[in-house]
């Protein structure tokens, strides 16, 4: 997909975002008759939006995500290209004989395949929908956090999650993240602060995979302070102000060759 393209897709589905969020209940035939789109090509939108945590999906029809809480602004993806660096540096993290923890979020499940397949390796999961990915590449043992599922999303959350935390020995936990602001790592919608900030205490190490270019326009997303990470990996398209709040809170850059991706660990 060209860059052009991709200006156009983005464009259409904010658009659509925004129709959601002022109007509510929006079937998707009447989203493809108003932006001249196939039913298919909207359907797809709807389906990253609601990977967004702006909009939920439901018989033919998107209403907003009563979770969002976020004015409408761009939410950039990474490219498989722009991530793939990331995920490889994230898989060094892990140990053949580790317990990791995924947080929810589109780049910790693509995070899977890239981990190790022995059977010492132990891969909890609080979001099913990596669940079949998880089955399909993995060999050890793989282990569903306790907890109530989100009404809006397919995380496991609540106390539970939180006491289901306790009975695990966590190696590496590997949640995404937004954006980075002076002081805090700005979460996904919906995401909950209290479970990802006792997950990275729980875990011997935290790293953060930034799924964008560390910078974003929009309020009201939930906030972890940085210190509750180890490390913070960033695509090569990272905003040079988003590395400068890193360096500003005490992160230094890991030299790492043969990579366009940045890793930023806290010192020990």
């Amino acid at each position: 997909m060209s860059i052009g393209s991709r200006s156009v897709v983005l464009q259409r589905r904010l658009t659509i975002a925004d129709r959601i969020r002022r109007h509510g209940i929006t079937r998707v035939e009447a989203l493809s008759k108003e932006l001249g789109v196939s039913v298919v090509t909207i359907r797809g939108d709807l389906a990253y939006l609601e990977e967004q945590g702006l909009v939920v999906r439901s018989a033919g029809q998107a209403r907003p995500n009563p979770t969002a809480g976020i004015k409408v602004a761009a939410l950039p993806d990474l490219s498989r290209t722009e991530a793939l660096p990331m995920l490889r540096i994230a898989a060094g993290l892990a140990g053949q004989d580790m317990a990791v923890l995924l947080g929810a979020g589109s780049l910790t499940g693509q995070l899977i395949p890239h981990l190790p397949t022995g059977i010492d390796f132990r891969l909890v999961l609080s979001d099913l929908n990596a669940l079949a990915i998880a089955r399909a590449c993995l060999d050890g043992p793989l282990h569903l956090l306790g907890g109530e599922l989100d009404r809006d999303s397919n995380r496991l959350d609540g106390p539970q999650s939180l006491h289901a935390l306790s009975l695990h020995v966590i190696g590496l936990f590997v949640l995404q993240v937004q954006a980075i602001s002076p002081a805090a790592l700005l979460l996904p919608p919906g995401a909950s602060e209290p479970f990802n900030r006792a997950a990275a205490r729980r875990a011997g190490h935290a790293v953060a995979l930034v799924n964008g270019n560390g910078l974003h326009t929009a309020v009201g997303l939930p906030q972890l302070a940085t210190q509750c990470v180890d490390h913070v990996i960033l695509p090569a398209s990272a905003h040079r102000e988003a590395l400068g709040h890193l360096a500003e809170t005490g992160f230094h850059q890991v030299p790492l060759p043969k990579t366009t991706a940045y890793l930023f660990s806290k010192p020990k």
